[in-house]
């Protein structure tokens, strides 16, 4: 009997320890599986409500259980289910697990290590969430891993040399990280690997050559990294591959041609490196090849006939190297080709004929070349086209009737060529015309009606030519409209006063900029100008010949950024302004306007401010100052009286305030000089401004120019004004400052003008000038200094215009109209000519009494000329892109000085001489107009010898410099 029971023990005891055991374990899913519900902080598609002990496990949703092992859990798929929280490291403990997928979700924190422990896992996606941290080199441990997804997230520091010991991975999926370092050496291990997409970090050094080593590899994408050094030859024996995407790092060296034994690859993605030499003739031999990509790089020569040997290619980007030759007629036999982009290069030549022969091209970008000659009428043959760039050439003829017949065609760019005669009707016919940029040529006649036609006309870009006639009224047919360019050209109003194209405007609801300056428009602003878009953020109509009163009606535009009627002869008021909350740019200069409202309170975004040369008169208004963005203000030439606002110093980001030539009465308020940013010019001169000059100027240190001329100031002159180190023109001349000039002015060691003259000056001159070596204009004249003129230095300098005429006590060489200096000389001798001196110095006051004079008037408007150069020298220049283009010899290798990440620099030679240095923004990347904010936030801080001063800026369709 006892052995019985023994046998019976023997026979049952495992299948109790079996059941004992998966009990155990189904728990321990069950509560692992709990532990990381308790971490999803929310599920807002309720994906796991039924994740609770009432409900077997294998039931719960994205649960799968083993077949053999029931109560195990063998996958867990809550892929896209927006689940937020952290993942449980509890989930290591699902030893059965084989797919884990995450992805899609907003999963933070980092990846468990207990994931290591996961032996028979084959997927693991947790991509396209916001996990940070390093790549667990745990991973490594599971060895049966075929896929590892880890793309779009968050994740730092080097790849682990773990995951190349994963013998089975086949898809390894890094992509879009934050990683750094190297491509770890162990990678090559991956045998059966045939997906590696590391793109989009911030890898380093070079490709490794054992990449070749895989030759199961179909996908190698490891673009947008910083990766350096040669394409590695060993690439070439992964005949397998199909897409090769190293585009974007800092690669070097010539493309080589053993790539062309890859005849499986579809992909070939090489931009926007550093690569040089020549496009291998032996690409062509890639007989399965959809895209190539080879833009933004250095290669130069021509582009091989041989290219015209693909049959399958569709996409093909030459685009920004220095090509030279012409397009070569071989690439029209490409019949698959949608998208051809050779811009950016310096090819010459025609347009080939031959083009019209492509059947499905859709884009055709060939601008900023040196292509000349005509459009040939071939093109109007490719009915596919959407895209047609050909701006930025030396194109010459008229624009053919026949690209009318292009009725697919979403973007014609055919701007800055030197296109003739009139805009061809037809392209009224484009009934998909979505832009359409002609400007920067030399196009006459009028603006076809028919272009109203192209209601899906969003941009119209006709400025600088010689177009004349009326605006149409027609245009306000296009209901899509958000640009209109029309500026710099010559065309006038109709026979009505009322500006009627500006009402037909107001059907186009969309239009959110609006550019008719330099024109010869006559006549009054409608009112319905105030039922113009509600989107409407630009308007110029400067420098034409409006009149009348600006309507009250304006200030309806509510989304106003930039208003700019300068140059009319508007009168009147100017309207109430409280509804431009958005406006960062006023300018109503140059005209005639009489009254302002003090009404600016709301204007919190205002940067400029710019009413100069009116009629105002009145006081300044208080509500300029708690304008906080407000950077320039010019009241100039009017009439304004009162006293300077003591409030005007509340503005703290002033950069320019010029309030010259006006009847301002008083003292300058110590507030106005503790305006720090105030770095390019404070202009009081010609007013009425007394008292004395506060010490506080020497607060504003930054200024470039200081001009309080033509006052009646007293007093002495500040010594701290030599603390402003910028200064390159001090203008005090016309007060009755007395006293001696400042030893501290030899600290100005940028002032290029001084003018002290008509004042009561005293003393000698300080020898500290001649410190200053950058001075160009220095008058002294009409004071009554003493002495001898400091000799030695720069001091006095033949190249600089000097007047010290009207200082009777003041003697040096005789080239400076005043006295010579006594010598030692016998006394007897000197008793026996005493009459001779007295006659030759009553002639000679009556000679500089009438020289004085004539120099006085003289020297007025040499100070006027150079003060004038100098405040102009201040204020931003106003430089097309075209000039831009000749200034670089259109952007020329030769004029190249450097490449950057954001930009490429050129130097260049503007029409006046003026040396430049040209950068040109990389509008591709997102981040440059951040990076270009912050350099001139840098720029106007920190003063150089070595750096350069930003002089403007340049922006259109197509580029930005």
């Amino acid at each position: 009997m006892p052995s019985l029971y023994f046998a019976f023990t023997m026979l049952f005891l495992p299948l109790i320890f079996s059941l004992y055991s998966s009990a155990h374990l189904f728990h321990d899913d069950r509560q692992s599986l709990l532990q990381f519900k308790n971490l999803i902080t929310s599920d807002p598609g309720h994906s796991m409500a039924n994740w609770n002990p009432a409900v077997h496990l294998c039931s719960w949703t994205a649960i799968s259980c083993s077949r053999r092992h029931r109560n195990r859990v063998v996958a867990l798929n809550l892929t896209a289910m927006d689940l937020h929280g952290t993942i449980s490291p509890f989930l290591g403990n699902l030893s059965f697990l084989r797919s884990l997928d995450l992805s899609g979700n907003v999963f933070h924190g980092y990846i468990p290590p207990q994931f290591g422990r996961l032996f028979r896992l084959r997927t693991l996606s947790l991509d396209h969430n916001q996990l940070q941290g390093n790549i667990p080199h745990q991973l490594g441990n599971c060895t049966n891993l075929l896929s590892l997804a880890l793309s779009f997230n968050d994740i730092t520091g080097n790849i682990p040399e773990e995951l190349g010991f994963l013998p089975l991975l086949q898809q390894l999926y890094l992509g879009t990280n934050l990683l750094t370092g190297i491509i770890p050496f162990s990678l090559g291990n991956l045998s059966e690997l045939t997906d590696l997409e590391i793109e989009r970090n911030n890898l380093t050094g070079a490709i490794p050559s054992y990449l070749g080593l895989l030759t199961r590899l179909q996908i190698l994408y490891l673009h947008t990294n910083e990766l350096s050094g040669t394409i590695p030859i060993s690439l070439s024996n992964i005949s397998t591959l199909i897409s090769l995407e190293i585009a974007a790092n800092k690669l070097i060296g010539s493309i080589p041609p053993e790539l062309g034994m890859l005849t499986n690859l579809q992909t070939l993605y090489l931009s926007d490196n550093e690569f040089s030499g020549t496009i291998p003739i032996s690409l062509s031999n890639m007989s399965s090849l959809i895209l190539l990509g080879i833009s933004e790089n250095k290669i130069a020569g021509s582009i091989p006939q041989e290219l015209g040997l693909f049959t399958t290619l569709q996409e093909l980007y030459l685009y920004r190297n220095v090509l030279t030759g012409i397009i070569p007629t071989s690439l029209s036999n490409i019949s698959t080709l949608t998208d051809l982009e050779i811009d950016g290069n310096k090819l010459n030549g025609s347009i080939p004929q031959e083009m019209g022969l492509f059947a499905n091209l859709q884009i055709l970008d060939l601008h900023e070349n040196e292509m000349s000659g005509i459009i040939p009428t071939s093109l109007s043959n490719i009915s596919t086209l959407i895209e047609l760039q050909i701006h930025t050439n030396k194109l010459t003829g008229t624009i053919p009737q026949e690209l009318g017949l292009l009725t697919n065609l979403q973007m014609l760019a055919l701007d800055e060529n030197e296109f003739s005669g009139t805009i061809p009707s037809s392209l009224s016919n484009i009934l998909n015309l979505g832009a359409l940029s002609l400007w920067g040529n030399q196009l006459s006649g009028n603006i076809p009606i028919s272009i109203g036609n192209c209601s899906k006309l969003t941009l119209l870009y006709l400025h600088y030519n010689n177009l004349t006639g009326s605006v149409p009224v027609e245009l306000g047919k296009l209901s899509l409209l958000e640009t209109l360019n029309l500026h710099s050209n010559q065309l006038e109003s109709d026979s009505t006063t009322t500006l009627p194209f500006l009402v037909a405007l107001t059907n186009c609801s969309h239009l959110k900029k609006l550019h008719l300056s330099d024109n010869k428009l006559s006549g009054v602003l409608p009112l319905d100008i105030g039922k113009l878009s509600t989107k409407l953020s630009y308007i110029s109509l400067s420098r034409n010949m409006l009149e009348g009163n600006i309507p009250p009606h304006i200030g309806n535009l509510s989304s106003l950024t930039f208003l700019n009627l300068r140059g009319n002869i508007l009168n009147g008021s100017i309207p109430l302004l409280r509804n431009f909350e958005n406006l960062e740019r006023l300018d109503l200069s140059n005209n005639r306007l009489g009254h302002i409202f003090d009404d600016f309170e709301q204007l919190q975004k205002l940067g400029l401010l710019d009413i100069s040369t009116n009629i105002l008169s009145g006081n300044i208004p208080n509500s300029l100052a708690p304008l906080k963005q407000l950077r320039r203000l010019l009241l100039h030439h009017n009439q304004l009286s009162g006293s300077l606002p003591m409030n005007l110093g509340d503005s703290e980001n002033l950069e320019l305030l010029d309030l010259s030539h006006n009847m301002l009465t008083g003292s300058i308020p110590r507030e106005i000089l503790e305006l720090s940013n105030l770095h390019f010019y404070l202009n009081l001169s010609w007013n009425l401004l007394e008292g004395s000059l506060p010490m506080e100027i020497g607060h504003i240190a930054m200024a470039q120019a200081i001009d309080i001329s033509v006052n009646q100031l007293t007093g002495f002159i500040p010594p701290t004004l030599g603390s402003c180190s910028e200064l390159q023109l001090l203008n005090l001349s016309q007060n009755t400052f007395r006293g001696s000039i400042p030893e501290s002015f030899g600290n100005l060691l940028n002032l290029m003008g001084l003018d002290l003259s008509s004042n009561s000056l005293s003393g000698t001159i300080p020898i500290t000038l001649k410190k200053l070596k950058m001075l160009q204009y220095l008058n002294l004249s009409f004071n009554f200094l003493t002495g001898e003129i400091p000799k030695g230095g720069y001091f006095p300098n033949q190249t600089v215009v000097m007047s010290l005429i009207g200082n009777p006590d003041l003697c040096g060489p005789p080239e400076f109209m005043i006295p010579e200096c006594p010598t030692p000389r016998n006394h007897f001798a000197f008793m026996k000519k005493v009459v001779f001196p007295i006659c030759g110095a009553i002639v000679f006051i009556i000679c500089c009494l009438l020289l004085g004079f004539l120099w006085r008037e003289n020297m007025h408007m040499q100070r006027l000329d150079f003060s004038r150069a100098i405040f102009q020298k201040l204020e931003h220049k106003r430089i097309s892109y075209q000039e831009l283009h000749v200034a670089t010899n259109g952007f020329s290798e030769t004029n190249l000085l450097g490449i950057g990440s954001f930009g490429t620099v050129y130097k260049g030679n503007l029409s006046d001489g003026t040396l430049v240095a040209v950068k040109v923004l990389q509008l591709q990347n997102d981040q440059v107009e951040k990076s270009f904010k912050a350099e001139c936030r840098v720029l106007q801080k920190v003063k150089h010898q070595n750096l350069v001063r930003i002089i403007t800026s340049c922006s259109n369709l197509h580029s930005k410099a």
